[in-house]
């Protein structure tokens, strides 16, 4: 009798991806793709699994079907291409936020109207940046947790974080 490993639901969660096009994995099953070709194959041993080091991360193995890995590969790449453009116009935006909470920490009430104007528009310009960041590392790049991403702008991401939410916090916003 075969023994079958079904792939996790959270890979649902995946824009476009739907259930009938996941196939389950069988022990006795072949592997009919050259998998080494898309990354360097591995043994971890703190997760005591197979792994596939690829450019945006590292995948397990045991929970992917072979025929489903390249699209997968593709789906991850993608992610990451779009979290790296994103975490780019971060920094710029980390300067502004961090400049006007010094600021305030410094002047506290006696802090100038022209200077919240500013800073409240900063926050605005700043929103659509972070909610595309939240919907790329929620919904779509960690819906998966068989995958383990690079993560190349953490800290850049943390600092954006918190002095997006300190001065959201401190306007009331």
């Amino acid at each position: 009798m075969k023994k079958t490993i079904i792939l996790l639901a959270l890979l649902i969660s995946f824009s476009g991806f739907s259930q009938e096009k996941l196939t389950p994995v069988t022990s006795e099953e072949p592997a009919k793709v050259n998998i080494a070709k898309f990354g360097t194959l591995y043994y971890d041993k703190e997760l005591e699994s197979d792994m596939l080091k690829i450019k945006t991360g590292a995948m397990k193995l045991s929970k992917y079907n072979p025929q489903d890995i390249p699209e997968f590969v593709a789906i991850y790449n993608s992610l990451y291409t779009k979290s790296e453009s994103i975490g780019k116009q971060m920094p710029v935006h980390i300067t502004i936020l961090k400049k006007y909470y010094n600021l305030y920490q410094i002047q506290r009430r006696n802090m100038s109207q022209a200077n919240i104007s500013v800073w409240s528009k900063a926050i605005k310009v700043a929103t659509p940046i972070r909610v595309a960041m939240q919907k790329i590392v929620m919904d779509e790049h960690y819906g998966d947790l068989s995958f383990y991403p690079t993560l190349k702008y953490e800290g850049i991401q943390e600092d954006f974080d918190l002095y997006y939410n300190a001065s959201l916090t401190v306007l009331g916003l």
